[in-house]
């Protein structure tokens, strides 16, 4: 329970928060997506968030946001976010609703908040976040992507202008 994701505060602006103490940071959420930031002053005035850069005829339709436990959905037409937090950090994921086009290929672009800086992995399968004084403070790696079936994808982070893009 430790883990469990719940109500927000109203005047925070987010829906939901969930503490990650094996990790060091908290996590608030909105219908949006999700900021980052340290549990305790030891690395104060960073903050890392990361926003779903939704398509046209995603963006007409409200999220829908449920948590159960240590899980957050947001539902869109074509896409479900979720987030798992546990003592190994924080899991995101993306669930594809509807089969993709006729060329098989999909691009899952975010927007990147707050003040740390990307460096990618060359392979494309992890990025390391600093802050102003070159610390690596975050990861975002173990990139795995399947088909409905199961059968691992290839798939790899690239920066996009403001962002990022699996």
């Amino acid at each position: 329970e430790e883990y469990n994701i719940t109500s927000a505060a109203a005047e925070s602006g987010f829906l939901f928060q969930a503490p990650n103490r094996a990790q060091g940071f908290r996590i608030e959420f909105s219908e949006k997506g999700i900021v980052v930031s340290p549990l305790s002053n030891d690395k104060a005035g960073w903050s890392w968030g990361l926003e779903l850069i939704e398509r046209a005829q995603d963006s007409r339709h409200k999220a829908d946001v449920t948590v159960k436990g240590n899980r957050l959905e947001i539902g869109r037409e074509n896409i479900t976010e979720w987030y798992i937090n546990s003592p190994d950090g924080l899991e995101q994921g993306f669930t594809i609703n509807k089969p993709l086009g006729h060329d098989g290929k999909l691009n899952i672009d975010m927007k990147l908040k707050g003040g740390l800086h990307p460096k990618f992995a060359e392979d494309g399968q992890a990025i390391d976040f600093y802050d102003n004084s070159h610390v690596a403070v975050l990861s975002y790696s173990k990139l795995i992507v399947t088909d409905a079936a199961g059968v691992v994808l290839p798939s790899k982070f690239e920066a996009v202008n403001g962002g990022i893009r699996i």
